[in-house]
């Protein structure tokens, strides 16, 4: 024996439960203010009414059929119409992050230029008086004045180059930045790398090693923008090195200049481009928590 389910009292009996859980929702929205809540009131009416219909037509002997396909377009159109008001508000705080995003940027690209032009000026006279120490405008030096002078003119020189790095930054990023195409001779550009960059380590157990060859390599190329990329190429590697040899390597390899700095101790893996982060350092062979640094350098 089987109980006969009236199906049509079931109905409209999960309708009513619907349309409870879904009138507690939408209330939750409003007084939560969230955006949108407008569009789901108008989908409630549209179940509303079609829970409405179920229950007469379940308890009266009068069908009333025909309003079926308004309650879909209605709340179909409320979907629809709460789709486009998301997507337009996204879009909108989309730009308005941009437009933030690009004025902060605009404000650093301006801060950069206007530190590295205030840092310009006195670094330049510090540079001059050492080198006019260093000539003896001021009398004899001992050699261990001239040396300590020395390393201020070397190190002043060296962060009149990081300074030269901003300026070029901010004009690459600006499209102002042109390329000057001179003939160059790589070699000495690299010794005088080396020579400055020494004076930085001279007093660790680190020694860099000069593996070049003995021909003279000229290439075409802009000098200050080689002389950036040896000082950051050596610079990285000498971040990653407590210790033991770096190796400068130079060479013509199939018509081409090819320079290597090399650490035994140190496993970059080879690319064509090293302009991203450095994520294939093997930092499980030392401890560089101290030390780690996420570029080459400006």
């Amino acid at each position: 024996y089987l109980k006969k389910i009236d199906f049509g009292k079931l109905h409209a009996t999960v309708g009513v439960i619907i349309i409870l859980f879904s009138t507690g929702i939408i209330i939750r929205n409003i007084i939560n203010k969230i955006e949108g809540t407008r569009f789901n009131i108008l989908a409630l009416i549209s179940m509303l009414l079609m829970i409405l219909v179920g229950i007469y037509n379940t308890f009266s002997s009068k069908q009333i059929n025909f309003l079926f396909p308004f309650y879909v377009i209605i709340f179909t159109i409320s979907q629809a119409m709460l789709l486009s008001y998301n997507s337009f508000n996204s879009m909108k705080e989309v730009e308005k992050l941009s437009n933030e995003l690009k004025i902060l940027d605009k404000r650093k690209d301006d801060f950069l230029e206007t530190i590295s032009y205030e840092l310009k000026v006195p670094l330049k006279g510090i540079l001059n008086i050492a080198n006019s120490l260093i000539d003896g405008v001021a009398g004899i030096l001992t050699s261990e004045q001239e040396e300590n002078i020395e390393m201020i003119s070397v190190t002043s020189n060296r962060l009149s180059i990081l300074i030269e790095d901003i300026l070029d930054y901010y004009k690459f990023t600006n499209g102002y930045i042109k390329n000057k195409k001179e003939i160059v001779n790589v070699k000495s550009i690299l010794f005088l790398v080396i020579n400055i960059i020494e004076y930085s380590f001279k007093d660790q157990p680190i020694i860099i090693e000069n593996s070049m060859c003995n021909e003279t390599i000229i290439v075409s190329g802009d000098e200050n923008r080689l002389k950036q990329v040896f000082y950051n190429l050596i610079d990285i590697v000498l971040i990653f090195t407590e210790r033991g040899c770096l190796n400068v390597d130079l060479r013509i390899i199939d018509n081409n200049a090819v320079i290597a700095i090399k650490n035994k101790e140190l496993y970059i893996e080879d690319r064509e481009f090293i302009i991203n982060s450095m994520k294939n350092i093997n930092w499980n062979n030392r401890i560089y928590n101290d030390k780690k640094r996420s570029d080459i350098g400006l």
